[in-house]
């Protein structure tokens, strides 16, 4: 089954990190960087800091990225503290199965900064579909005017 990152960003919401599949098997395998010059892994870490990933989740990251070894288990964890920790909180890693299908009130979901299962704020759903509702109305009484 497939795994994502499911967190709490710090202004609210809902987010999900999917992990790329060439990423996992890199931080298997290893070797993402060897056709690069001497002295680049340095400058991708540098990059990475620069961007505002901690340092030290930058480092495992590139390391693994450049010389495997790490289990799908250990990769995940990598990334979950490279890409989300600094991003919010109560990061979870859940079956893709286990996210809402229904995407239709995307921007209501909400959760608990400690993590736990989505919900829709239903105040914020009610404003999404009157916002609709007035987007409808004013392109129907543009198109007959």
């Amino acid at each position: 089954m497939r795994k994502v990152i499911v967190y709490t960003p710090h202004a609210g919401g809902v987010a999900i990190c999917h992990p790329a599949a060439d990423c996992i098997r890199a931080m298997s395998c290893g070797g993402y960087w060897f056709s690069y010059p001497r002295g680049y892994l340095k400058t991708q870490l540098e990059r990475q800091i620069e961007a505002g990933h901690d340092a030290d989740a930058a480092r495992r990251f590139v390391m693994a990225m450049q010389f495997g070894g790490c289990t799908e288990a250990e990769a995940l964890a990598i990334i979950r503290d490279r890409d989300c920790a600094h991003r919010g909180t109560g990061c979870e890693l859940w079956d893709i199965s286990d996210v809402p299908a229904d995407r239709t009130y995307r921007n209501a979901w909400r959760r608990s900064p400690n993590g736990g299962p989505i919900w829709i704020d239903e105040r914020v759903a009610m404003e999404m579909d009157e916002a609709k509702a007035w987007q409808a109305y004013e392109a129907m009484r543009r198109g007959h005017t």
